[in-house]
């Protein structure tokens, strides 16, 4: 399962590629692989704040997706022009 959190920023930072803490899992690896082929500044985290929980919870591979940028974040211009800055295609799925 991969979540979407802040995907895209203004600024050059990386996109973390999130499973739970502990919890490495395939999915996370080839995102890694393939944002690497792609160019994408991309790194390896854990984080227990995002959707992805509930599913690792259950014993599926999940990742979140987020670049964190809390410039936008719950804010009157939290809009997905906000959250979703890179083209699409530039994710690396």
């Amino acid at each position: 399962m991969i979540n979407l959190d802040n995907v895209g920023s203004e600024k050059d930072i990386p996109l973390l590629i999130e499973t739970v803490p502990g919890q490495a899992n395939k999915l996370q690896k080839a995102l890694l692989q393939n944002a690497e082929k792609m160019g994408i500044q991309a790194k390896a985290n854990e984080s227990r704040g995002s959707d992805h929980l509930s599913f690792a919870e259950k014993g599926i591979a999940a990742v979140n997706l987020i670049q964190p940028d809390n410039a936008f974040a719950h804010s009157p211009t939290d809009t997905i022009y906000h959250s979703f800055l890179l083209p699409i295609e530039s994710i690396p799925v």
